[in-house]
This record gives C-alpha cells, structure tokens and sequence, in this order.
C-alpha cells in the first residue's frame, strides 16, 4: 500500500471513496434520501478545486490492484468552535480521513493520519482538531491516536440535526501520529 501526496486526476477516485465511505458509515445515522443523492460527478467537481487550494494537503492510499482505497486531508483550521461559537484554539484541521469499508482495520487510516500529520508539521503547524459526528465508530479510532475531547456543535446535514465531536491534538510534536517517539 503506498501512502502518497495527491494529484489532481485523483479527485475521481476521491469523491468515490468519500461517497461510498458516508453511505456505509452514515447509513441509520443520516437521511437514507440524503446518502442516495450523493453524486459522484458534483463531488468529483468539488475535489478538483479543493485539491488545488492553498495549504491544504491530501494524501490517498493507493493499493497497486485495487487503486484509491483511502483518503485524508488536512490544513489551517476553519471550525468555528463549540455550541457558544468560539474557535477552538488549535492551528490545524483534520478535514476529512476515510477508507472503504473493505480496506479498514489494516493500518490504512494511522497511516493516513500520519502522512497528514507530517504535512502540517512541515507546514509549521502546532496542533489539530478534528469534527466527527457522535456515535461515529471513528471517534474510538481518534481516541487511539490521541486526541482528547476538544468540543462540541450542532450541525444540520441533509435536513436532520446531528451532534458533531471534536478531537484535538495541542501539541502535534508529541503526537504518536508525529512519529518522532517524543
């Protein structure tokens, strides 16, 4: 499995396993109307643009037979904080980390973290959060990476209300995902 920097023509592959990823983790938790909508070619689109955006990194995990089987995506941080509407005093944003159902539990999604980690400490950023809906089994594989609760809000998505946690790292440098040990 090769853990590599994005290109643009990998926006195809990316809006694939995004919207596969939400129908199968998100179904019973969002509106099935919603997740049926989902369109490969609207989402395709936004990733072509978002793959160029300024200081933003996005790594896939590239499987030699199968192709993109996992992405993740990182840069400053554009939350707006918890209920009360502060911002969370972390640099960076986990935007988005997500493999296909078949492909999880094998170490892809660590080592998708990690690749984004590295990137925003190269980037000279401190710390991250990230924004995960409650009840998401994702939240027990932040909690392995070390995140600490870090706030929460109240998003609407596909017409329902849903609780979204957030996950944050204050110092990236001594994060396991750093890989320096420290």
């Amino acid at each position: 499995m090769l853990i590599r920097a994005t290109v643009t023509g990998d926006a195809e592959a990316i809006a694939r396993v995004h919207i596969d990823t939400w129908r199968h983790t998100y179904a019973g938790v969002m509106p099935a109307e919603y997740l049926a909508g989902l369109r490969y070619d609207r989402s395709r689109r936004g990733w072509e643009s978002f793959l160029v955006r300024e200081g933003v990194r996005v790594f896939v995990a590239d499987d030699p037979e199968a192709g993109v089987v996992g992405f993740a995506s990182a840069g400053p941080n554009t939350s707006t904080g918890d209920e009360g509407g502060e911002r969370p005093a972390y640099e960076s944003n986990l935007y988005a980390i997500y493999v296909l159902p078949g492909w999880q539990r094998r170490g892809i999604g660590r080592a998708l973290a990690t690749a984004a980690v590295r990137g925003l400490l190269v980037d000279g950023r401190k710390s991250m959060i990230v924004w995960v809906l409650k009840g998401n089994p994702a939240c027990g594989f932040y909690e392995r990476l070390g995140g600490t609760p870090a706030g929460k809000r109240k998003e609407t998505i596909g017409g329902a209300e849903l609780e979204v946690i957030a996950y944050g790292w204050p110092e990236l440098c001594r994060s396991p995902l750093a890989g320096t040990g420290q």
